[in-house]
């Protein structure tokens, strides 16, 4: 695993935390908030690129990192075709355990 990838994880790992932490299963991140948070060494043309996320939703090879930490993902291209915030939704499995915590808080 790369450096950046071990920078992606551990941010994805703390992000899904605040998120279970707050019991929220969405949450909306700036691509300018994703470079700053994860300290990626990736240029900011990469991070707006639609390519760049298409490839983490789907998982590709070393793109995987997000999927893997348990999130589905989704953005809105700007006029311009570039990524302004990606949506982080926790998959399937967090959202069981998510929905089981809010049930024995009711």
């Amino acid at each position: 695993m790369s450096r950046d990838q071990k920078m992606w994880k551990a941010w994805a790992d703390v992000l899904r935390q605040a998120m279970m932490t707050r019991l929220v299963c969405e949450v909306t991140k700036s691509v300018t908030e994703i470079s700053h948070e994860t300290g990626t060494e990736k240029p900011a043309s990469s991070l707006q690129s639609q390519k760049f996320w298409n490839a983490c939703i789907r998982g590709e090879g070393s793109y995987g990192t997000l999927s893997k930490a348990g999130f589905d993902l989704s953005f809105v291209p700007n006029a311009a075709g570039k990524v302004d915030a990606v949506t982080f939704r926790l998959n399937a499995g967090w959202q069981a355990i998510l929905q089981r915590v809010l049930d024995r808080n009711k």
